[in-house]
């Protein structure tokens, strides 16, 4: 199951409390970024470094598989339309 907070902070720290969760941070025109959820690159910049994290659309899942299924559905295919974190997807990354 994906879900998408977009402005919705509240809703978005309940949602990965507790959980090991993906986030794919979509920056529109079919151009965006996946994430594990704990990754320090999805605070560290613009909104988010202040604690504004869904100013850009979120869309979530606690399942990889699920969430670049509807990633390329909806944005499009790795390696045009999105990337995998390099901070967070390492090659050798057994949580990926």
């Amino acid at each position: 199951m994906v879900q998408e907070f977009f402005n919705q902070e509240s809703e978005y720290d309940a949602y990965l409390r507790g959980r090991r969760a993906y986030v794919f941070n979509d920056f529109g025109a079919g151009e965006g970024r996946l994430h594990h959820a704990d990754c320090a690159m999805l605070n560290r910049a613009g909104p988010a470094a202040h604690g504004n994290h869904t100013s850009v659309r979120k869309i979530c899942s606690y399942d990889l598989a699920s969430l670049e299924v509807h990633v390329r559905a909806n944005v499009g295919a790795e390696g045009s339309a999105y990337q995998k974190c390099s901070f967070c997807f390492k090659p050798d990354d057994a949580r990926a």
